[in-house]
């Protein structure tokens, strides 16, 4: 049923693989394992297109479902329980999308409540966490990647237009900047991030 392209986006220690793929005119998630082949995942009731864009090493996943280009909502995936829609933040305008998930099943991504694009965690005790900006003089945050430490990474955007990666900590509960490159670095994003602090991503002069 599979038509036009198909996009694989993570993968977990186990070899599946997650992605989304077109279905007819919609485009849907998807997991993929070498002995089941491709599993599409649907869509949560009342919506009409999802992605998968992370996958733990216990297949649970994290992506988001669309209903239209103004509306997005993140969810969890589990082989057991299918998709839980995880609530917006609080004033958020139903544009949030989980973008990685841990071994722990916290999920990290980004909403838009009123403030702005926000960077979020997420677990199933606590719900959506508001991680802020890097600074008052910023007005938005995204989040790229988190760690089986529960640390979050990703960018902070100033009023100004430039972009600082960032790395935000459970222990402190603090979003700090990632030191540029030497020569005067303008943009940064932090991208995947390990389970010791290691960070990777991309900066422009």
């Amino acid at each position: 049923g599979g038509k036009y392209e198909s996009a694989t986006l993570d993968l977990n220690d186990r070899g599946q693989v997650v992605g989304h793929s077109n279905v007819e005119k919609y485009q849907h998630a998807f997991v993929w394992a070498p002995a089941t082949g491709m599993q599409d995942l649907g869509v949560p009731a009342g919506y009409l297109e999802s992605a998968a864009y992370g996958i733990n090493d216990r297949g649970e996943i994290a992506g988001y479902a669309q209903l239209n280009n103004n509306t997005a909502a993140a969810f969890f995936w589990t082989p057991t329980t299918g998709f839980t829609v995880i609530p917006d933040l609080a004033g958020g305008r139903d544009l949030a999308r989980g973008r990685s998930i841990n071994n722990s099943g916290q999920i990290s991504g980004s909403a838009e409540p009123t403030a702005g694009r926000r960077a979020f965690l997420w677990d199933a005790l606590n719900g959506m966490r508001d991680l802020g900006t890097l600074a008052s003089n910023y007005e938005a945050s995204l989040s790229y990647d988190l760690n089986n430490a529960g640390q979050v990474i990703g960018r902070s955007d100033a009023f100004t237009g430039q972009s600082d990666g960032f790395l935000w900590d459970p222990q402190t509960c603090t979003m700090r900047v990632i030191d540029d490159l030497p020569g005067g670095v303008i943009d940064t994003t932090a991208r995947r991030i390990n389970d010791v602090g290691q960070v990777v991503g991309n900066a422009s002069s």
